[in-house]
């Protein structure tokens, strides 16, 4: 084969390589729905957060801006109610305090650690897969399970 032979070989699979690069590129570009179901123990102020969420992730974005989520917290032993609560994104304000006051409204002893970690895992959960807390990466809550759905 001489060189011209071998430079219009080397342009075509050039050519089809570039446009499966493109084609992958647009595939992992599309908008995709999430379902995230995820239960933590919080051991300290006995109580089960479970978190089902479902939203959306825009093409490019790696979290969520739109979901919404139905809350529950439930006690681990005899002392407590149950709370049921949903959250949606975007939210305009911090879920921080209405956490805490629901908790304790419920007649949990609750920790400010485990608090602020529920607040986290319940965010988490809302931004989408990428966000939400695993086994690994929390300090005080223990991940019972995690299971997503796209």
């Amino acid at each position: 084969m001489d060189d011209a032979a071998i430079y219009a070989v080397s342009r075509i699979l050039l050519g089809a390589i570039a446009v499966v690069v493109s084609i992958t590129a647009v595939a992992c570009q599309q908008n995709y729905h999430f379902e995230t179901m995820a239960r933590y123990e919080a051991a300290r102020s006995r109580y089960e957060l479970s978190v089902h969420a479902t939203g959306i992730v825009r093409a490019g974005d790696d979290l969520s801006a739109r979901s919404q989520a139905d809350v529950t917290i439930a006690p681990l032993g005899a002392a407590g109610s149950r709370i049921e609560f949903s959250l949606a994104l975007p939210n305009p304000r911090s879920i921080d305090a209405d956490v805490a006051k629901w908790v304790a409204d419920a007649g949990f002893a609750a920790d400010s650690e485990e608090l602020a970690e529920t607040v986290r895992a319940i965010g988490g959960a809302l931004a989408g897969p990428k966000a939400t807390l695993m086994a690994g990466q929390t300090r005080v809550l223990r991940v019972v399970d995690v299971q997503f759905r796209r």
